[in-house]
């Protein structure tokens, strides 16, 4: 009998204001960083834009790429205690 590992799929939604600031500073464009995380520039679109939202496994790869901590880069609504 195999075991099924369990997959943690949770998926969240990132701040896509915040990520194009950064990307601006670093004098990158969206299209860089979608060929780095090696996903569509469309996907990277409806991530940033919050029309979907991302799993963890992005949000971690994102983070790597543009040097921040993960949590920098999740949007937290107005209001939100942990802001």
């Amino acid at each position: 009998m195999r075991t099924r590992i369990a997959h943690n799929s949770a998926r969240v939604k990132v701040d896509g204001d915040y990520i194009r600031l950064i990307l601006r500073r670093r004098g990158l464009r969206q299209g860089q960083l979608a060929k780095r995380l090696k996903i569509t520039d469309a996907a990277l679109s409806y991530y940033l834009s919050g029309k979907t939202t991302a799993d963890q496994a992005t949000v971690a790869a994102m983070a790597y790429v543009l040097s921040v901590d993960p949590s920098s880069i999740l949007f937290l609504p107005e209001g939100d205690p942990s802001k």
